[in-house]
């Protein structure tokens, strides 16, 4: 049985602890609230790119030149298959299973496709420390970037992604990123980005909404569209698994001040019996001396 110096240490270092885990979660919470409006301000820009794009891929993938950006299907069985992949997670740990969900999908997908993973993009220094073990041979680092994050962090990751798409014959870019949900609720896939996937008949209501472009080629607007759609796209994905970042930050110290708080509660318990027993023995030993005494 512990003493009741080891009991009352013990339940100084907890309560310690848990001070630390109580600010770390305000903190959090603090963070939270502004990530999670940027978060949404970040949407917006993608979504209504997006539907551009789309309306242009449909307006001319008859008749132009739409190059290795964009495919009428997509084929998950050929052999020829150069696949980057694209992983964010966080920059720090402390936020339950956050970054291991994420790494445990970035192995999935890896071993999908064994020997057709040539290139990994990691964003954030828990991706960084993970892609160093997978002995990727090109690998793109970016750590540290949440601390300052804005479009143009962004802009620098698509265009050294895309450099290594073009220069390394890549015919896949997927990402594997976490989605916010709520305060409670996230969810973690791998998407592929590129090329674009375009399929399905045109509606009335699409062929009169097409876009005329000119004097341009459409494939060298395409040129253009893509890049910017991609860099939109990776912005919101950013903004998105910061906020699912920080939401798991916050749930997790919540869960350790709750639970140093309960072993507060079981440890004070036991050294007050511990100390009740002290008391009893010392009561014990005192009445059976008298006893002695008195005979």
């Amino acid at each position: 049985m512990p003493s009741i110096s080891e009991l009352r240490k013990k339940i100084k270092g907890i309560k310690s602890t848990r001070q630390i885990t109580s600010a770390m979660k305000m903190v959090a919470a603090a963070r939270f609230a502004r990530a999670q409006r940027e978060m949404v301000e970040s949407s917006v820009f993608p979504r209504e790119f997006e539907a551009v794009v789309r309306r242009f891929l449909k307006t001319v993938e008859l008749n132009a030149n739409i190059g290795r950006y964009v495919v009428k299907a997509r084929n998950s069985e050929d052999l020829a298959r150069r696949i980057g992949v694209v992983i964010i997670t966080g920059d720090k740990g402390l936020c339950g299973d956050f970054n291991t969900s994420l790494l445990r999908e970035a192995d999935k997908l890896i071993k999908r496709n064994p020997g057709k993973v040539v290139s990994v993009c990691s964003i954030g220094k828990k991706a960084c420390e993970w892609s160093r073990k997978t002995s990727q041979p090109e690998r793109l680092d970016f750590p540290g970037i949440f601390s300052g994050l804005n479009f143009g962090i962004a802009d620098k990751v698509v265009n050294e992604v895309l450099r290594v798409y073009n220069e390394k014959n890549l015919t896949e870019l997927w990402i594997v990123s976490a989605t916010f949900k709520s305060a409670i609720k996230r969810e973690v896939a791998a998407l592929q980005l590129l090329p674009l996937a375009v399929s399905g008949e045109q509606t009335e209501k699409e062929i009169s909404r097409e876009i005329d472009v000119e004097p341009a080629e459409p494939a060298e607007v395409l040129k253009t569209l893509i890049p910017q759609w991609l860099k939109g796209q990776l912005y919101k994905m950013i903004r998105h698994s910061y906020a699912a970042e920080l939401a798991a930050r916050m749930n997790a110290m919540d869960n350790a001040t709750r639970n140093a708080g309960e072993f507060i509660e079981t440890q004070t318990l036991e050294m007050n019996k511990v100390r009740q027993a002290v008391i009893t023995r010392e009561i014990a030993e005192i009445t059976g001396t008298s006893e002695v005494m008195q005979e």
